[in-house]
């Protein structure tokens, strides 16, 4: 009986550019069809096919039936959060077509990662956050201060109730495109939703890049003087 884990084994599956490619372009709390995510990540629909029975076999990720079609989604939200922090590690990918480098900027612009706001989006937002005094830094994260929560509160962001330390509430997280800093931890997944509901950041058709919409633009710099216009 061994106590301790197979790291390597997991490593393995992610040896492949495809398979790393088909979990980037599905992202989180998506599904999408063999032939999209073999279009997404512009792999042949039989390599499509192969990986993707690799990732299931390996559980990465989930397949369903739905009605005539067969839909793929991540098995557990640990999978897109591995793929992430690895990232912190990898060299840049290279880019070989326009498709590719309006892909990669909008991914380094704002992506959600293990379901809270990153790239030059995220790490802005939590350097607005310190610097207006809703959050102050403590080893391990953040803490809310209570002008932070008086704020938060106005604006109808619901703190999320947690027990343990206060790291665990609102931690930082390595942001590998910006060799900076994003909010993570409950807080984080809180202000994600809460844009979402907003209408101030919306899906794109597939993969972690989200779109910052003009009223988005308009609201983060009113409510928090977040900037990214330029």
């Amino acid at each position: 009986m061994s106590t301790d884990v197979d790291v390597a084994q997991v490593a393995r599956v992610l040896t492949d550019p495809t398979r790393v490619r088909l979990l980037l372009a599905l992202g989180q709390d998506r599904q999408l069809t063999a032939g999209e995510l073999a279009a997404l990540a512009g792999a042949s629909p039989s390599a499509a096919s192969f990986h993707l029975a690799r990732l299931v076999e390996a559980g990465f990720l989930q397949a369903h039936q739905l009605g005539r079609r067969r839909y793929f989604r991540v098995a557990q939200p640990a999978v897109p959060r591995a793929v992430e922090a690895l990232a912190v590690l990898a060299p840049p990918a290279p880019v070989r077509s326009l498709h590719q480098s309006q892909a990669a900027q909008a991914v380094r612009f704002a992506r959600i990662c293990d379901g809270h706001l990153a790239g030059r989006a995220g790490v802005a937002l939590l350097e607005a956050l310190l610097a207006e005094g809703l959050l102050t830094e403590i080893p391990g994260g953040c803490a809310v201060t209570a002008t932070g929560a008086r704020r938060l509160d106005e604006l109808g962001v619901g703190l999320p109730a947690v027990s343990g330390a206060m790291a665990v509430f609102a931690s930082c997280h390595p942001d590998w495109s910006e060799n900076a800093r994003h909010l993570a931890g409950p807080l984080a997944e809180a202000l994600t939703r809460w844009l979402l509901d907003r209408g101030w950041i919306s899906h794109r058709r597939s993969g972690r890049a989200v779109r910052l919409t003009p009223d988005g633009l308009a609201g983060l710099r009113d409510c928090f003087h977040v900037d990214l216009a330029g």
